[in-house]
């Protein structure tokens, strides 16, 4: 028996842009080991959908996530409040200009988000998002102001915040997602 048989193997495939990361059981030959990869294709076509899905309400369900950031080599975690987009692809949160991550974000536009199900309070498994994003400054009053609207609406709290001039909004646009769905069932998606 071949050793890609001996062993559960990770099979990866691209779907429209997408890379959906599942198990293949072992087999002892090519014609069932090809079967399974076939039933497995029509599984994760039909469950990208669903996956998107729980990535939006994860999004949209809990009010914090950690940003990190780099500048001159050095990672730097915040805990942060955010508000979303109705369509998940920019993440909205605030700080003040004169902050280590503000810094960072204005050297290295790069940005990585983690989102879990721990804050929600859902039962079972724990799901972790990581988002990987772009930082982009807001200079538009009325964007300003509707982004602020939104960060009002989930942190009522943050009211107080805007009111120093030194606050700043910080945007991150989506550029991809990884779910992870306990610790073995991950799914990746590129956003365009």
């Amino acid at each position: 028996m071949s050793p890609l048989f001996q062993s559960y193997n990770t099979i990866i495939i691209c779907l429209h842009r997408s890379t959906c990361i599942f198990r293949v059981k072992p087999c002892s030959c090519f014609k069932c080991f090809y079967a399974t990869i076939f039933t497995r294709i029509h599984s994760v076509i039909k469950g990208a959908a669903d996956m998107r899905n729980d990535i939006k309400n994860l999004i949209q369900e809990n009010r914090v996530c950690v940003m990190a950031t780099v500048s001159e080599g050095q990672p730097h975690c915040s805990l942060m409040s955010y508000a979303v987009d109705a369509d998940c692809r920019e993440i909205y949160m605030a700080t003040h200009k004169d902050t280590k991550k503000y810094r960072n974000l204005a050297a290295n536009p790069s940005v990585s988000l983690l989102i879990d199900s721990r804050e929600a309070g859902g039962e079972g498994q724990t799901k972790a998002l990581t988002i990987t994003g772009t930082f982009q400054g807001v200079i538009d009053e009325q964007r300003k102001a509707f982004i602020q609207d939104a960060l009002f609406k989930r942190h009522p709290d943050l009211k107080e915040f805007f009111a120093d001039p030194a606050s700043e909004i910080i945007v991150v646009r989506v550029k991809e997602l990884q779910l992870l769905d306990g610790v073995t069932d991950a799914y990746y998606e590129p956003v365009l």
